[in-house]
């Protein structure tokens, strides 16, 4: 029997496993993926709070794509972040250099990877309002007909912000909030947009 999304989250030590990985494979279920691009692939030094939370003593980075590998075995997976000291490559798993604030990086990122027709696409990367528009305004052409594309990380005045950008927009987009009433973590929200 094929590892749960949250076991394979805890395996790799993917922040992940707090929150998302219940949701995600609940959204997914069933459906085939095959091309996939995450952008914020973590780093030791980004990630020290969540290590430090979970209980672990280390975090290989990427290991949101690692996981991602092995809960779809047939995608291809694409990850992206600014520290360029991260940055690797493994079977069927390529890393790129972006700023997500700069539309002329986020270019060069798209023209090194050379495809598109992304089935998911997950901004994890800088959490902020302004960093999370310019990548999607520079990224949603690559997004399939049928695809997903997912904001993590939002803050509630945040969710605002997106609101009023995707009132102008002709996408179907739903806003969740994975906050549960004991755990006071105010980014615990997604913006989940499709065609």
């Amino acid at each position: 029997m094929a590892a749960s999304l949250l076991e394979l989250a805890k395996k790799y030590h993917t922040d992940k496993a707090f929150f998302y990985a219940p949701w995600y494979e609940k959204v997914l279920a069933g459906r085939e993926i095959k091309r996939i691009l995450e952008v914020g692939i973590g780093s030791l030094a980004t990630m020290k709070d969540s290590i430090s939370r979970a209980g672990w003593t280390d975090y290989p980075t990427g290991a949101s794509l690692l996981m991602w590998r092995d809960y779809f075995p047939n995608a291809e997976i694409f990850g992206a972040d600014v520290d360029q000291s991260i940055l690797f490559t493994e079977p069927r798993i390529r890393t790129f250099h972006v700023d997500q604030t700069s539309p002329s990086s986020i270019e060069r990122m798209w023209n090194e990877i050379g495809v598109a027709d992304f089935d998911l696409m997950i901004d994890d990367g800088l959490h902020t309002f302004d960093a999370g528009r310019s990548l999607f305004e520079n990224s949603i052409a690559k997004l399939s007909q049928t695809g997903q594309y997912i904001i993590e990380d939002v803050a509630m005045i945040e969710m605002l912000q997106y609101k009023s950008l995707f009132s102008q927009k002709a996408f179907k987009v739903e806003y969740v909030s994975l906050s549960r009433p004991s755990v006071n973590l105010d980014r615990n929200n997604l913006v989940v947009i499709r065609r």
